[in-house]
């Protein structure tokens, strides 16, 4: 695993923030999950007959 840094406007960090308590899940889980999220939704769609 790498690390790196993200900046985040206080309204997003005060958001998961009160998640991060509110869930127990840590920040930076729910930073992954978010990361991941948006790459799956903007991947580039599988081909039919595999990787082209």
């Amino acid at each position: 695993m790498l690390r790196t840094t993200v900046y985040l406007p206080d309204q997003l960090k005060q958001a998961l923030a009160r998640v991060s308590a509110e869930t127990g899940i840590s920040q930076a889980l729910l930073i992954r999950w978010g990361v991941r999220l948006s790459a799956r939704r903007y991947a580039a769609p599988l081909s039919p007959f595999g990787v082209v």
